[in-house]
């Protein structure tokens, strides 16, 4: 993988909710998005949604 490129968002159980993990390169601590979901199933569509890429992008341009 290039140095340059962020490891990909992925979905995590945190709490009983399912929510979306966000690595940002340069920093030890992931964002972590606010949405909560129901299910894995509905978080990962969300995540592959265009909804989803673009809270995605906006965290890593914070």
């Amino acid at each position: 993988m290039n140095r340059q490129e962020h490891s990909p968002a992925y979905v995590l159980q945190i709490r009983k909710q399912w929510r979306v993990v966000i690595p940002i390169r340069g920093k030890l601590t992931p964002r972590i998005c606010a949405t909560e979901f129901p299910s894995r199933t509905i978080a990962e569509a969300w995540l592959r949604s265009d909804e989803g890429e673009r809270t995605v992008d906006a965290y890593r341009s914070r």
